[in-house]
């Protein structure tokens, strides 16, 4: 019996970035839970000069119909999220009913090299009732 609907996020960057949380694991333990898994925006790994590119809002813009069909958003993180993960997250958090968790193993709270502060996002996993965890062994207890 399934038990909803996941849009998963792979917002990793970097070359060891898969070594953080297998994305098959990630995939199995949702499968074998009976979620349904829509949406799966590959690693990005987009250079971004402060403007956005047709290519990453044409992107963007393909997920966002499938995300809107989602009962939760399943983000994997690894140090600073990829742009699309980042604009995701935020149409994500602006559907109030819509749960986030993001499994992030190397949770930063701020990239002071690049000025992003992170606080909004965890804001908005809190508002919708999700969590941050740091590795895929309690995924299915925060669903």
């Amino acid at each position: 019996m399934e038990k909803g609907i996941v849009f998963l996020v792979d917002g990793r960057q970097g070359i060891s970035a898969n070594d953080s949380q297998p994305i098959e694991d990630v995939i199995r333990k949702l499968q074998e839970a009976d979620y349904t898994i829509i949406g799966f925006p590959d690693q990005t790994q987009e250079v971004f000069d402060g403007k956005e590119s047709e290519i990453l809002k044409n992107a963007a813009a393909r997920q966002f119909t499938r995300l809107e069909q989602a009962d939760i958003c399943v983000a994997i993180l690894f140090g600073q999220p990829s742009i699309l993960a980042t604009f995701l997250l935020g149409r994500a958090s602006a559907n109030r009913n819509k749960k986030i968790v993001i499994i992030w193993s190397d949770c930063p709270v701020s990239n002071r090299a690049m000025d992003i502060d992170y606080t909004s996002i965890y804001q908005a996993v809190q508002v919708s009732g999700g969590r941050v965890i740091d590795s895929t062994d309690n995924l299915i207890e925060a669903l």
